[in-house]
């Protein structure tokens, strides 16, 4: 056990996290006998890891659930790994009996969940292994999609036209259906400061010593959250648990300014010292781009149609605001992220 103090990294105190005593009073939930067990799938990914650590830093003990169990994670080497006292563990979230062995192998009872694409039951039989062997609350990686779609916030009202919002509520919903109301909470980021990272990966130079790049819709407006900020709420409310956590079952989640593509790509080049031409790509162009890129056709079709139409960031104040209110401490800036990123921008 590391600390029986929850918060020994954090000077503000997340909202929301503790026994309500009184209305508008919360108390710091302490680990008086053993650390929680909690396991974290997708920790090779852009937000596992950032929830491992926030896990274990708040005084749970962390199992890592692989489908690779000897697949390197990003940031952290081998001898961080075994002094944050990390186990790995394979798991499949397509393979329910997978899942039903990990969890008996650890013992753990909270998992952190993302959205595994090649189940035809949206995840139900993992989410009922998962209920069986022991897990009795999940902290979901889902998406603002279905907060910003005009049907939303509530998961069961969003529609199959909405391809991106519809694949993660039907999660949710399977997830709310096995575990109950109060067993999971949803995280719900927009766009990753770190998608900007594939938009440089296809460059050309240009005559004045700066690069071109092709970008879908370079007008579309995001909030570019750090997955670190992401990462942090979701280790916090997995460490805590439903016993603590007395907030929403859906938290919103912003960067703090909202920029239009081509203004973050000002923002990168402003960083690096490069200056970088765009030239937009639309409908076809710009589908056959992230198809491309590696998205499924059905999350890109989403995606384009989310870019080719102004995003309902009527929610960003709250989303943005809850950072700090979950996770201790204000989100991230993107420029901020850029140069803590530098060595990622090849160009």
């Amino acid at each position: 056990m590391i600390s029986s103090q929850l918060y020994p990294r954090h000077p503000t105190r997340p909202a929301h996290l503790g026994h309500r005593s009184h209305p508008g009073q919360h108390h710091i939930q302490t680990f008086t006998m053993s650390s929680p067990k909690v396991i974290v799938f997708g920790a090779t990914g852009t937000i596992g890891p950032f929830a491992a650590r926030t896990a274990q830093e708040q005084g749970a003990k962390v199992y890592l659930a692989l489908r690779d169990t000897e697949k390197p994670i990003p940031g952290l080497s081998a001898a961080d790994e075994a002094a944050a006292g990390f186990e790995r563990v394979y798991a499949d979230l397509t393979n329910p009996e997978t899942l039903r062995a990990a969890v008996a192998q650890t013992g753990a009872t909270r998992a952190f969940l993302y959205m595994a694409s090649g189940t035809a039951d949206h995840q139900r039989a993992g989410f009922e292994a998962l209920r069986a062997a022991g897990i009795d609350f999940v902290v979901y990686l889902s998406s603002y999609a279905i907060s910003a779609a005009p049907q939303g916030p509530a998961a069961r009202a969003i529609p199959p036209s909405l391809p991106l919002a519809y694949a993660h509520a039907q999660v949710e919903i399977a997830i709310e259906d096995v575990f109950g109301l109060a067993g999971f909470v949803a995280l719900r980021p927009t766009f990753f400061a770190r998608n900007v990272l594939p938009w440089f990966k296809k460059t050309v130079p240009t005559e004045a010593g700066g690069v071109h790049i092709h970008l879908p819709y370079p007008e579309a407006v995001w909030d570019f959250i750090a997955p670190e900020d992401i990462g942090r709420v979701g280790g916090i409310v997995l460490a805590h648990g439903p016993a603590a956590y007395t907030g929403p079952s859906a938290i919103t989640l912003s960067g703090p300014r909202l920029l239009s593509q081509e203004e973050a790509v000002a923002l990168v080049g402003k960083a690096l010292g490069k200056d970088i031409a765009v030239t937009g790509l639309r409908d076809q162009d710009a589908l056959d781009y992230l198809v491309a890129g590696g998205r499924p056709a059905f999350l890109a079709k989403g995606f384009v149609e989310m870019l080719s139409t102004p995003f309902n960031y009527s929610g960003h104040q709250e989303a943005a605001a809850n950072v700090e209110k979950y996770g201790g401490r204000a989100s991230t800036t993107f420029d901020r992220w850029v140069e803590d990123h530098r060595s990622e921008f090849h160009l």
